[in-house]
């Protein structure tokens, strides 16, 4: 867990990336970088990860990896589903999210708690 600030930084400081959101499995926030959470998209990054874990359970289906999200106002929120954390990383509308995927998705599913 002590490895979770200089995640949420290095994924904050690449372009395009406006703000980061770590949760829990449970939902619980662990930790977050950037703008103020306005639009209350922790609570929403909670929801869809907790009710993914309810329904893979549930309908026997294999992990997502990430789950992207378009706003009303063209930005992407892009969501990384790992072992143990979720991340939530909402972009800039003109950020390649794929990009992202990338350069994240290994990382935020290797992080432990």
């Amino acid at each position: 867990m002590s490895d979770l600030p200089h995640i949420l930084d290095t994924i904050h400081s690449t372009p395009g990336v406006m703000r980061v959101i770590l949760l829990d499995n449970r939902g619980v926030v662990r930790g977050q970088a950037g703008e103020k959470d306005e639009k209350k998209l922790a609570d929403y990054i909670s929801f869809i990860s907790v009710t993914s874990a309810q329904v893979r359970t549930y309908l026997s289906i294999s992990v997502p990896h990430n789950a992207r999200v378009t706003l009303s106002d063209g930005q992407i929120l892009l969501i990384l589903f790992g072992e143990e954390l979720t991340a939530g990383i909402l972009l800039q509308q003109d950020t390649e999210y794929l990009d992202i995927i990338d350069k994240f998705a290994s990382v935020i599913n290797e992080l432990k708690l």
